[in-house]
């Protein structure tokens, strides 16, 4: 299993509010002491019994090449001499 543990001075705030839900992101808060002590219960297996996030199957990629591929128009792109 993984877990994260994120260092954030406005506790409760995260790009991914979904692995603070399911328990597998510690929002930790900036002081060291804390951060050291939520890390040393992550290690020692005392941790949350974390999920993982619907949709984080690892496949998110080919998710976004099929899309990329089904709905968007080819496009010019520039070549380094700046001619298309």
């Amino acid at each position: 299993e993984r877990r994260v543990l994120t260092p954030r001075k406005k506790l409760g705030v995260t790009e991914r509010p979904s692995t603070v839900e399911v328990g597998t992101n510690y929002l930790a808060g900036t002081d060291p002491e804390k951060i050291v002590a939520i890390a040393a219960d992550i290690l020692e297996g005392k941790g949350k019994k974390g999920q993982i996030p619907p949709l984080w199957d690892g496949k998110a990629a080919e998710r976004i090449v099929e899309i990329i591929l089904r709905d968007l128009q080819p496009i010019a792109v520039p070549q380094r001499n700046g001619t298309i």
